[in-house]
């Protein structure tokens, strides 16, 4: 009922496959990837009927905006491809516990699959990766500048949406030493982040996308700050997200990523895997939370493989040694001409 009045009108052509929403009031906490499109015919590759619910997820790459001027912002541009000695990304997961949580009214539960996801995406992506983990995830290396023009930043940590005043909004990191108390890197503080370049922020965290709502101005949220920082994108969570499901959908949607899908094709694309498996993960509970936010549209650069690279280097070797062995063939020749002469 709430997809057939929301999406009454939209265009039922099949050259349409990006969805751009901009939401307003509770509107926001609404994952419209799980809504049901309006009653159409619809049918598999193979022309038989389809048997999925008609989610919205089925048929369109879905992201949102704060605001349509952002259409209007100018893109960033990517290379095709980059090399795999360049930084590809900086992640962030599973901080060290603190001596004290000052701020945390109820205890938080241990992440036993965040070292796991961050390895795992480094893999995907194939270029070299800044990993902070455990006491190393630690806020001076958020500020320090070094996320400027890295394509993809990545949390995988605790978050606290804080819906009546978003200055107390956070983002949990490892203390500075073992009986410190917590840092935190707040809400206002990502302002003040240079993230130029940036292509894509990750919060894989609980309820990254909630925050208090503003007449006129939308949600004072975590993705807000990160588009407002200079971010082209950012990935977060309407609702708290369990630890291996989330991981598992990290793995999927960077597998895309790293094989040159736009970030909101991606995450579709990983939903989907969601979706068709036999799981329990295939219910929405499991994959609408996460929520694409800004230019999603646009292909990432792909990573030059290894392989590849030492593939024409052994080419290259090859074509040298067959000129020098040409060369020496050809002068010896000459000279037994000589000689016979």
């Amino acid at each position: 009922m709430v997809g057939r009045s929301l999406l009454a009108g939209l265009p039922d052509r099949p050259a349409i496959t990006r969805l751009l929403i901009v939401p307003d009031g509770t509107l926001s906490f609404v994952p419209f990837e799980a809504l049901t499109m309006p009653e159409t015919k619809r049918s598999d590759d193979d022309g038989s009927a389809a048997k999925d619910p008609p989610f919205v997820v089925n048929r369109f790459d879905v992201s949102y905006l704060p605001s349509a001027a952002l259409l209007l912002r100018a893109r960033g541009t990517h290379p095709r491809w980059t090399w795999p000695w360049r930084r590809q990304l900086v992640a962030f997961g599973d901080p060290a516990a603190a001596g004290v949580y000052p701020l945390e009214m109820r205890p938080l539960p241990p992440l036993p699959y965040a070292d796991e996801e961050v390895h795992r995406i480094a893999r995907e992506l194939r270029g070299a990766a800044d990993v902070h983990l455990g006491a190393d995830a630690r806020k001076a290396f958020v500020v320090d500048g070094r996320l400027r023009s890295v394509p993809f930043v990545h949390f995988a940590t605790h978050a606290v949406a804080d819906t009546r005043d978003p200055d107390r909004s956070r983002i949990l990191l490892a203390p500075p030493d073992a009986s410190a108390p917590a840092d935190y890197l707040f809400l206002r503080e990502i302002y003040d982040l240079d993230l130029r370049d940036v292509a894509l922020v990750t919060l894989s965290a609980c309820e990254t996308e909630r925050g208090k709502i503003v007449r006129g101005e939308g949600v004072e949220g975590f993705s807000r700050a990160l588009l407002a920082a200079g971010a082209s994108a950012a990935m977060t969570t309407m609702w708290d997200v369990a630890d291996r499901p989330s991981a598992e959908l990290m793995t999927l949607f960077y597998y895309a990523l790293g094989r040159g899908a736009s970030p909101a094709a991606a995450l579709r694309q990983a939903k989907l895997r969601f979706l068709h498996s036999r799981l329990p993960w295939a219910h929405p509970y499991f994959w609408a939370g996460y929520v694409l936010t800004g230019d999603g549209g646009q292909p990432l650069p792909r990573v030059v493989p290894w392989s590849a690279i030492a593939a024409a280097a052994v080419m290259m070797v090859a074509i040298v040694i067959a000129a020098i062995r040409a060369r020496a063939s050809a002068t010896g020749s000459r000279w037994l001409r000589r000689t016979a002469g």
